[in-house]
């Protein structure tokens, strides 16, 4: 006529304390030291106040504890030890639990065992005993470090009081300080904790520290009951199933990651060595063999991450992939929930052929500057662009030298063929015929007229790159401050017609930041006179030795803005040839426009940087900058067959090849020497 109800024995004549409940003050053992015996008076002393003469029980043992008395255990001190257990059994009543009361949890753990004791705090701060728990550790838990034991003693007292904790907010008191950020949301801890915290996510709880001295389960821990708890193992295991259910991507039934895991050989392989505990080597798994645990459904789990089988990978990546997230962020998705080896380098190799991808994303870095070399002498080499058309309705036609950098500018109200054939006609009587030309794709200078009238005189016309207008650079560059001089003269009321003459003169004459030299000393051999006062003669001037300085000065400009301009781009060789598909940059007309044409073209001509690609409907010549090879899918499935089919061997040819070499995880270190040693090189 009893029933048992949440650690009492409710029966017809009262209430009586389950014998269970303190069978670890029983069956605790005499002190062997010093440690051992305040331990105990820590346990007693946390339930002196429902124990009657407690200091006068405890006097004989409290003895043994005074600083430099030595530890002799004698009669007297086990008729002590004897009386106080039989008090704390006999007296220390264990009170109701009250969900209504704050609930605390103190654990510890020794090299043998664990001890738990379980209390309510009522309003008033005072400590009412619910429980006491211990056990003894298996071997292999001995051979944990402390800082596991304590770990352990967490996860295992939480789950022998969950019928009482579940659910409810409570504290854990421990006398191992790390266990305060070990369990705290941003620890990242070994595997081992990590299944641990995972065992523990369903309780809601604040750990705080204790010294060890005043940890009353101190001494359950020392001296457990010789049971062994398994209980934690199917929880263990449910967990991992659990685990098993909510990492798999959404869409992904678990039937198909079973189906599919069942067909893997190198799933099924990892299978059997993890329940045998042998592996190869060479296994793509053996790294992380000791964080994999398998499922009730034979699938594989490495920490909290399910393992997915290769032929639901390039699947998951697609969920992964949802919405066009970048590498980073698709890379992070996968990493919360799946895990596979080289899940980097496939993350990244699938965002590589994606075609949306490809038509929204950036560009490629782009190649390296190239720079004209400088012309052998003066008006050898001209380019030639227009400034405008200005609100007045005039455009400037700019023409400058590639080797003085010395500008011809006029002003025209029509830029027909003809018209830039006229003025052009009037600047060659004053300077003579030059060797070459280049001007940009814009109409007047792509017609007719002017290519009839370029090949009358034995001038070689090139039109640069379209949509490239840093190949006519000499004209681009000077257009800055001929803009500028107009918009001056412009805001300080003057005729900007006839400023523009005076800013010729002083540009002309005034040394370039180039070649060091006065664009009018180089075209014409002489000093040209300014409004400026000057003291130098005309014979006091080598101008052999200026033209020599001006070629020096210039190959040193040049190379210097090359090495900057490609290290702050980022420049680098690019990889496309003919034959290859790409795809081309194109307008901006709103915001759904894409960065790249989606369709992609396939390269007819490369010549150097100028590229020429074509499809049905369309020829596009572009600088190389405006291409990006492309990558289709169809590519990445060929690439990946050959690679499946390279690695499959027979196992005869297996068994008589050794081992491959595990692939490295993370890049090979470059070795420089010393500077001190390579300066003796």
């Amino acid at each position: 006529r009893e029933l048992w109800f949440y650690g009492f024995l409710l029966t017809d004549s009262g209430i009586k304390v389950d014998p269970r409940k303190v069978d670890a003050i029983k069956h605790a053992k005499e002190p062997k030291d010093t440690k051992e015996l305040r331990s105990f008076l820590g346990l007693a002393n946390y339930c002196s106040r429902f124990i009657k003469n407690f200091s006068n029980l405890t006097s004989p043992l409290r003895e043994l504890t005074v600083a430099k008395t030595p530890y002799a255990w004698t009669p007297r001190h086990t008729a002590a030890f004897a009386a106080i257990k039989e008090a704390i059994q006999k007296d220390c009543i264990m009170h109701f639990y009250d969900p209504n009361q704050k609930t605390c949890l103190t654990v510890d753990a020794s090299p043998t065992g664990l001890g738990a004791i379980l209390s309510n705090i009522d309003r008033a701060g005072n400590l009412h005993n619910v429980a006491y728990a211990s056990r003894s550790l298996t071997l292999t838990e001995q051979r944990y470090s402390q800082t596991e034991r304590e770990a352990l003693a967490v996860v295992w007292g939480c789950e022998r009081f969950h019928m009482y904790l579940i659910g409810a907010e409570f504290t854990i008191c421990t006398d191992h300080k790390a266990l305060e950020v070990i369990y705290s949301p941003k620890s990242k801890p070994p595997a081992r904790i990590q299944r641990w915290a995972l065992r523990l996510q369903q309780y809601k709880f604040n750990i705080i520290y204790r010294k060890g001295e005043g940890n009353p389960a101190d001494l359950l821990s020392r001296q457990p009951l010789p049971v062994v708890y398994t209980e934690h193992c199917d929880i263990a295991e449910q967990y991992i199933n659990f685990i098993e259910k909510n990492t798999i991507p959404k869409a992904m039934s678990i039937e198909s990651i079973i189906a599919a895991t069942a067909v893997d050989p190198e799933m099924q392989l990892a299978i059997e060595s993890i329940q045998s505990g042998v592996w190869a080597k060479h296994h793509p798994f053996y790294a992380v063999r000791e964080e994999l645990a398998v499922t009730l459904n034979s699938l594989l789990l490495r920490a909290n991450k399910l393992i997915i089988p290769t032929r639901l990978r390039n699947e998951t990546m697609t969920h992964a992939h949802k919405g066009h997230q970048g590498i980073v962020k698709t890379k992070q998705a996968l990493r919360t929930k799946v895990w596979w080896p080289r899940i980097d380098k496939d993350a990244e190799e699938f965002i590589k052929h994606c075609h949306t991808c490809q038509s929204l994303g950036h560009g490629d870095p782009p190649p390296p500057l190239q720079q004209h070399k400088l012309p052998s002498k003066p008006w050898d080499r001209l380019h030639m662009d227009f400034c405008g058309p200005f609100p007045t309705g005039e455009t400037l036609f700019v023409v400058i030298d590639s080797y003085s950098k010395f500008p011809e500018v006029e002003i025209m109200k029509s830029t027909t063929a003809s018209a830039v054939t006229n003025r052009l006609d009037r600047i060659f009587a004053v300077h003579g015929i030059p060797t070459e030309i280049y001007s940009d794709n814009g109409p007047p200078f792509a017609s007719d007229a002017v290519k009839k009238f370029m090949r009358n005189r034995g001038i070689n016309h090139w039109l640069v790159t379209p949509y490239w207008p840093q190949a006519n650079g000499e004209a681009e560059s000077f257009m800055k401050p001929l803009g500028k001089a107009v918009k001056a003269a412009k805001m300080e009321g003057k005729d900007w017609k006839e400023e523009l003459h005076g800013f010729l003169l002083a540009y002309r004459t005034t040394p370039h930041c180039t070649t060091g030299v006065a664009p009018s000393q180089l075209l014409f051999n002489r000093e040209v006179r300014t409004n400026m006062p000057t003291f130098v003669k005309e014979g006091d001037i080598d101008y052999k030795i200026l033209h020599e300085q001006a070629k020096i000065n210039t190959s040193e400009k040049q190379s210097k803005a090359q090495q900057y301009t490609d290290k702050r781009r980022r420049a680098r060789k690019a990889n496309i040839e003919v034959g290859m598909k790409v795809l081309v940059k194109q307008e901006r007309k709103n915001k759904f426009s894409t960065v790249f044409d989606p369709t992609p073209l396939t390269v007819t001509k490369v010549n150097g940087k100028k590229i020429t690609a074509a499809r049905h409907d369309l020829t596009t010549t572009r600088n190389v900058s405006h291409f990006k090879r492309f990558y289709s899918k169809d590519e990445s499935a060929d690439e990946q067959e050959c690679d499946d089919s390279a690695s499959d061997v027979t196992d005869d040819e297996d068994n008589n090849e050794q081992p491959q070499d595990i692939p490295r995880r993370y890049p090979a270190r470059v070795r420089r020497r010393p500077r001190f040693l390579r300066k003796e090189t």
